[in-house]
């Protein structure tokens, strides 16, 4: 996301939103996840003539915290960016979740259409503790291995 990104989706002022939804920007998230899919579609085409039939696994993100933590110090992905906009804090979490759902619903699309072949959307969403995020994007190591035993193994164990 980060402060290019993320303020296209929202108002640049949300300090008066009582809901996510009156927090977004006019015709978002759903213009920008058209564009992200659109960018998806076209990757998936080019692989195909590469390899018709192999599955692909899309996956989305978790339900992260905006707490301003970065790999190697702050971090401008969602709290920054959040501030910038007044997001009102009782919304961040809600916020950046409902993004992720709405993601994941447009991937879901995007594994449903037939000419794409065999595509695998996952849901991570929920899976995660807070302890569990080393900084505002990336898990700690103990969630990768929780991602991976929970979400990522039996999804690739269903399709082999």
């Amino acid at each position: 996301m980060g402060q290019t990104n993320f303020p296209k989706l929202i108002k640049a002022n949300c300090s008066a939103c009582q809901s996510v939804p009156a927090c977004y920007a006019d015709d978002q998230p759903s213009k920008a996840l058209e564009k992200i899919i659109g960018h998806y579609r076209r990757l998936i085409k080019i692989f195909r003539t590469y390899n018709p039939t192999a599955v692909v696994v899309l996956h989305n993100y978790d339900d992260a915290y905006a707490t301003g933590e970065g790999v190697f110090g702050p971090a401008d992905w969602l709290k920054v960016p959040m501030e910038k906009c007044s997001v009102p804090v009782s919304l961040r979490k809600d916020l950046f979740a409902d993004l992720v759902t709405a993601f994941g619903k447009a991937q879901d699309a995007l594994a449903a259409e037939p000419s794409l072949g065999r595509i695998v959307a996952l849901k991570t969403a929920g899976t995660l503790a807070m302890d569990q995020w080393a900084n505002e994007l990336h898990p700690t190591p103990n969630g990768f291995q929780r991602l991976a035993e929970r979400k990522f193994l039996p999804a690739l164990d269903a399709v082999w």
